[in-house]
């Protein structure tokens, strides 16, 4: 079974706190802190139990925006910080320094039996103004229905649905393969925080949690069970003709966000062999290539590198990808250049390993919703508007290098 990562146990679940960067003993003890103050950082900590302790809620958001000069990420919490604890309000939004919360009214002694609660307002997310990079690209995200592409009886995409406050996202990770998704990395991984970090600029206090499953397919998105599913490489919907039966579906059925990343794809053969020369897909048809656990298929498919075409080899990591080739158990590797590049070099194959140029295809990385449900489509909204402010503050910057730091693959 895959794990379920909740906002409040996103960076409990990595491991990733005060403890591991400093030095000691766990110092962090359970009583609360008071909002409105300072606090000093101890071995131990992580923003989301300070959270826990400040207000109750692993939602670490205020404390996060308001010690931006101190904290350039969340998995970077160091012994012996000073963080200002805003006080909240009662909808979640930070107070400044000096600012208290309003003291809840005092009940009457005999007071009357209850009125029914009104259902709690909710906040329908403005439509984005799209400038005319995004209304160009919109075709190739949004996934329009067609005919062209034999596409043309797919229902339109849905929009315009309210979010509650207090929503709970449901996701679930389809592939797991580092630095992007995983149980074990940092903040569930690269792609993960960002889409964390995304939900937390919303118009409304959303919440959220990830089953690391893997498996590959989305099928399980949209039926009750998960809201939205990532990372999914966008396939090429324009030739239906190359598409694999996943990636049949995902155009179908299914709405991308923007570009959580652009991930390079390569290919790699032993400089020995007479795949050094290759200069298309079909000069590597037939042979055996090995991909690791967890990766999307999606680029290959669009090239033909697919059964039948090749023999498809699944490894555990990049490593053992490269020490088959190395040993002639496999005749090809797949995997980002720059992975590619750090297997190679801790594995000293850099004069029997060789790129290949001009056959791997770049892929990007996205979040899915199913076409017909209109909040699933909203949250993909949120999701592209918090990625568009990371992107102009350089959070968006901040938070890859430290993933592909983290994974030595920079």
């Amino acid at each position: 079974m895959g794990i379920v990562m909740s906002l409040r146990s996103a960076l409990l679940a990595t491991g990733v706190v005060a403890a591991i960067i400093g030095t000691g003993s766990n110092e962090a003890e359970a009583q609360a802190i008071a909002c409105g103050g300072d606090y000093r950082v101890v071995a131990g900590d992580t923003l989301s139990e300070i959270a826990v302790r400040a207000y109750g809620t692993g939602r670490f958001g205020p404390i996060f925006e308001a010690n931006r000069q101190r904290i350039t990420s969340p998995q970077r919490l160091e012994i012996g910080y000073v963080l200002f604890i805003p006080c909240i309000d009662g909808v979640g939004n930070a107070l400044p320094r000096g600012a208290t919360p309003e003291p809840a009214a005092a009940q009457p002694a005999e007071a009357p039996l209850p009125t029914p609660t009104p259902e709690p307002e909710v906040a329908a997310l403005p439509e984005p103004e799209e400038t005319a990079d995004q209304q160009e690209r919109a075709g190739s995200f949004q996934l329009a229905p067609s005919t062209e592409a034999g596409l043309a009886s797919l229902a339109p995409t849905r929009s315009g649905a309210t979010v509650p406050d207090g929503a709970l996202v449901k996701l679930i990770a389809v592939s797991l393969n580092a630095p992007f998704a995983g149980e074990t990395l940092p903040e569930g991984g690269m792609l993960t925080e960002l889409i964390q970090r995304a939900l937390l600029r919303a118009p409304v206090s959303i919440d959220y949690e990830v089953a690391f499953l893997g498996g590959g397919s989305v099928s399980g998105v949209g039926e009750g069970q998960f809201d939205l599913g990532f990372p999914v490489a966008l396939p090429n919907c324009d030739d239906i003709d190359a598409l694999s039966e996943e990636g049949l579906l995902l155009c179908k059925d299914y709405v991308f966000s923007d570009a959580l990343f652009s991930a390079g794809i390569g290919i790699f053969v032993n400089t020995a062999g007479d795949l050094s020369t290759a200069k298309t897909a079909s000069d590597l048809f037939g042979r055996r290539l090995c991909r690791p656990e967890g990766m999307p298929q999606g680029d290959l498919a669009a090239v033909g590198l697919v059964a039948p075409n090749v023999n498809p080899v699944t490894a555990k990591s990049a490593d053992e990808c490269f020490m088959l080739l190395a040993f002639g158990d496999v005749d090809i590797v797949s995997v980002s250049p720059r992975e590619g590049e750090a297997a190679i070099a801790r594995n000293d194959l850099s004069r029997q390993i060789a790129a290949v140029e001009g056959i791997g295809q770049g892929q990007t990385l996205h979040v899915v919703s199913p076409r017909d449900s209109a909040l699933g489509n909203t949250y993909l909204r949120i999701i592209n508007s918090g990625l568009a402010d990371m992107r102009g503050s350089g959070e968006y910057s901040a938070v890859v290098k430290n993933h592909l730091s983290f994974s030595g693959f920079n």
